[in-house]
Order: C-alpha cells, then sequence, then structure tokens
C-alpha cells in the first residue's frame, strides 16, 4: 500500500532515531502487506525508507506474542491479560494484583452486558471482581430496560404552564434579545449574574440555590414548580453566594449556582430546597415580562427580578426574623 502515511508517535518505545514505528500506526493503517511506507519525521518532513522487512522486523520485536487489535484472546485469562496490557500500553496501567482471574470474572460481566471487552480496563476488572450475581443481574435489567431520558420526561410532562404558554413566553424572550441584539450584537443577558455578583454574602448565604443555565429552562422551571424535584436524580444545591466561593468551589465543585441562564431556583431563608422545596425563583432580564403570568400560575412561589435581588432578598431575611421573635415571644 504506497502512499499510506504514518505519523511517528513519541511514546515510550516508539522513537524515530531508533527506527521503531508504534505498534498500531501499520494495524490502524490497515496494512496488512506492507511496501514501502512513508511517515513524518519530528521536523514534519515526509520521508521514504523502511521496506516490508524492516517494519514487520519492527512490529515483531513490539508484539513478540503475535496479537492484533481486534482479536482478543477473551478464551485465555492469562493471555487476555497480557493483551490489554499490550493493548492498553500508555493508556491504562494494569496493576501487578490484577490476576488472570480477576479478568475472566470481568470478561465474564462484560460480556453478559453486552459491552467491548476490547476497552475492559483496570478498574472495571478490580470492580467486577466483587459483583454478585444478584448485581449483575440488576445491571442486565437496567441495560436492557433504561429508564428514559430525564430531559424527555420534563418536555412532555404536562405541568401549570401549558405548552401554549411555554411557547408564548419564550417568544417573548426571543423578542427581547432581538431588541438588544440590534443595537449591541455581542449582547448577552448578564443582569443575573452581575446582580448576584454585588449581592453580599451576609444575605445570600440564608439561600440554598441551584441554577437552570441548561437547555430549555423555562419547560424545567415548569416542571418543578408543578411536581417538585425527582428524588430519583441528584439534585445539587449551594448557598446562593458566599464570602469565599473559590474554597466553596474547590471543596464541593461549584463556586455558586449556575448565573448565566434564565433562573435561580431558591429556598426559603435558612432552608434547604431538598428538604424544604423551592419559595423564591430570581428571573433574569429577558423573563421579566413573564413575571406576570408566572406569579399568577404558581401563587405560592414568589419571583424576583435580578435587578431587585438584593432588596427583595434582604427584605426575606427581615420578615423571618421578625416570624422567629414573635414565635418566640409567644
Amino acid at each position: 500500500m504506497n502512499g499510506i502515511i504514518i505519523t511517528v508517535i513519541k511514546k515510550k518505545k516508539c522513537y524515530l532515531c531508533t527506527r521503531l514505528i508504534h505498534r498500531f500506526c501499520l494495524e490502524k493503517a490497515g496494512i496488512t502487506d506492507p511496501k514501502d511506507v512513508e511517515f513524518y519525521t519530528d521536523e514534519g518532513e515526509v520521508k521514504k525508507g523502511y521496506g516490508a522487512t524492516q517494519i514487520l522486523e519492527i512490529v515483531r520485536d513490539q508484539n513478540p506474542n503475535g496479537f492484533t487489535v481486534d482479536k482478543p484472546p477473551v478464551d485465555d485469562p492469562q493471555q487476555m491479560l497480557a493483551w490489554l496490557k499490550w493493548r492498553h500500553e500508555g493508556s491504562f496501567e494494569y496493576p501487578e494484583n490484577i490476576t488472570p482471574e480477576m479478568v475472566a470474572k470481568a470478561v465474564s460481566v462484560i460480556r453478559k452486558l453486552g459491552l467491548p471487552v476490547e476497552e475492559l480496563s483496570p478498574a472495571q476488572i478490580i470492580l467486577a471482581e466483587d459483583m454478585t450475581d444478584e448485581e449483575i443481574q440488576k445491571l442486565i435489567q437496567r441495560k436492557e430496560s433504561p429508564e428514559p431520558d430525564f430531559y424527555e420526561i420534563i418536555s412532555t410532562t404536562p405541568g401549570v404552564l401549558s405548552r401554549d404558554d411555554i411557547i408564548r413566553l419564550q417568544r417573548q424572550a426571543l423578542s427581547y434579545l432581538r431588541e438588544k441584539r440590534r443595537e449591541n450584537p455581542l449582547f448577552d443577558p448578564l443582569e443575573l449574574h452581575n446582580f448576584r455578583e454585588k449581592l453580599p454574602a451576609k444575605i445570600g448565604e440564608h439561600f440554598d440555590a441551584h441554577g437552570l443555565a441548561k437547555g430549555n429552562e423555562l419547560t424545567f422551571l415548569n416542571y418543578l414548580l408543578s411536581h417538585g424535584i425527582n428524588p430519583n436524580r441528584p439534585f445539587y444545591t449551594c448557598p446562593l453566594k458566599t464570602d469565599n466561593e473559590v474554597g466553596f468551589a474547590a471543596a464541593f465543585g461549584a463556586a455558586g449556582p449556575y448565573d448565566n441562564g434564565a433562573f435561580i431556583v431558591l429556598s426559603g431563608v435558612d432552608k434547604t430546597i431538598q428538604d424544604d422545596g423551592i419559595e423564591l425563583v430570581l428571573v433574569n432580564e429577558h423573563y421579566y415580562s413573564a413575571i406576570p403570568v408566572l406569579q399568577e400560575k404558581f401563587p405560592h412561589i414568589k419571583f424576583i427580578k435580578a435587578s431587585e435581588m438584593v432588596d427583595a432578598l434582604a427584605k426575606e431575611i427581615r420578615s423571618a426574623d421578625e416570624s422567629k421573635r414573635k414565635s418566640d415571644e409567644s
């Protein structure tokens, strides 16, 4: 196959100066009976010079067992372990404590699940070792009867807002964005982000928050407010604002809630969304016109413009403190 170009990869033994070619280059290029092969040097030049005999000798040196990429020896656990180490050299490290018996168990599990044995990783081998038949069966059942896509559930489950309501409010939001972008083509609705940045931590830390900034945010909001949180799915929350958001991000993986979308849902003062539900919703500027409809449809929820969050949330804290004081007095 003249004209096939192979890129020589510097990885472990694969150095051009020692005339070694990465063991997968030939097979992935589909060369079974190579003649002359072109290759790139480190300087980017294309050179010729490795004839069929030389190439086959190089491949034989790197693959003394005669393995092939697409034919793992699954029926021989010891050979399979050697094949995996050869196949994934440079990608996975297979610890010395992985035994052929562990590989045999993992191959059996992977086959039952209908997954490719070629990609069997060290982690999968270790996990499979202690799996019971019952656990394997549960995985098989889950694979054969997968749960419906969560976003499909959200979009197809009726809520308090009708489909027509959602389309109308979305069109209003898009109209707002188009108008703003006529004035400034780079415009993005940033009031939710900007006013959260200005929010004092002494206010923000009293509210549990989750930002809606992916997919169809209004449809997701309608689902949450109509049906509550799905207990079978993770629902991550964090304080609306803290003094040390960098430190919080290091510990919990997020520097505050997403604030680049349409909404942030909040708990009540000193409550959690998971335990007590959603009581407040911060609304970004392109959905300000939707607030009267949202307030009418969800009268038990308070909808707050992003530009008014500082005063509105401070008022919520004062009201909660006053209620607590009266309760203590009585």
